[in-house]
């Protein structure tokens, strides 16, 4: 795992390729890497500010599943899968994704298909690391009250790396400076993660949370600085993208 704490520009490229060398790593045969390496590219080369998002997802969700006590190999695979929860969001036009203002109704409407759409992308095969991706993209805008979407579906019932990366998606989301808002501070997000224990958030989550809260808040901005030079490698090719230092002609 990137290191919270290194956030020296002078280690960034490094940081790219280990970054690269970790996803192969974690998802060792699962065809969920090479999608996943597609959608980062994609990502640099059209709106790096998602892709760095969906990277920094991935560490906190892993993060917090550490602090839960789950299983080394669980929380790696957890941040594997939870980098792929917004990628229903391609079906999404640009227009509603990057607009500045309020959404319609029938904006909000498009924009709320794309978990569904997410697990359509990614399918339902027999590849583990590939399922809880999928299940996190449907899940991970689910309310442990039940009030969420695309189902409705409470508590624990949603599947649990899905109610992780509920709140590691809402933790990042609101720390980061949108189109439409600026970054909102780190103590106004912890009294609102706080508050929405039990009604956005499962309890235990949240839990969790407060545990690694100051870890949390380091990781996101450095895992960040390394995302910079990660997409910058991305978009001009120099990543260590081919296996055994080869390139693609």
């Amino acid at each position: 795992m990137i290191q919270a704490g290194t956030n020296h520009e002078s280690h960034q490229r490094s940081s790219a390729t280990e970054f690269l060398r970790e996803l192969d790593t974690l998802a060792a045969d699962s065809a969920l890497a090479p999608a996943l390496r597609s959608l980062l590219i994609a990502s640099a080369l059209h709106d790096d500010n998602t892709g760095r998002h969906t990277v920094r997802v991935g560490y906190i969700a892993e993060v917090l599943g550490r602090a839960m006590g789950l299983d080394t190999r669980l929380c790696g695979s957890l941040r594997v899968a939870a980098m792929m929860h917004d990628v229903g969001k391609l079906t999404v036009p640009d227009a509603i994704l990057f607009k500045p203002g309020p959404l319609t109704d029938d904006e909000m409407a498009i924009i709320r298909l794309h978990p569904e759409h997410g697990a359509r992308i990614l399918g339902i095969g027999d590849d583990p690391l590939v399922r809880m991706a999928a299940t996190v993209a449907v899940g991970h805008h689910e309310r442990f009250d039940g009030k969420g979407y695309p189902y409705g579906v409470a508590g624990e019932d949603i599947p649990l790396v899905a109610r992780i990366t509920a709140l590691a998606d809402c933790y990042d989301a609101l720390r980061t400076a949108r189109c439409y808002r600026p970054a909102v501070e780190e103590s106004a997000v912890i009294e609102w993660i706080l508050r929405e224990r039990a009604r956005a958030f499962d309890p235990d989550v949240v839990d969790a949370f407060q545990r690694c809260v100051t870890q949390l808040a380091d990781v996101h901005s450095t895992v960040d600085q390394h995302a910079v030079g990660l997409f910058d490698d991305l978009r001009h090719g120099t990543a260590g993208l081919v296996a055994d230092g080869q390139r693609a002609a």
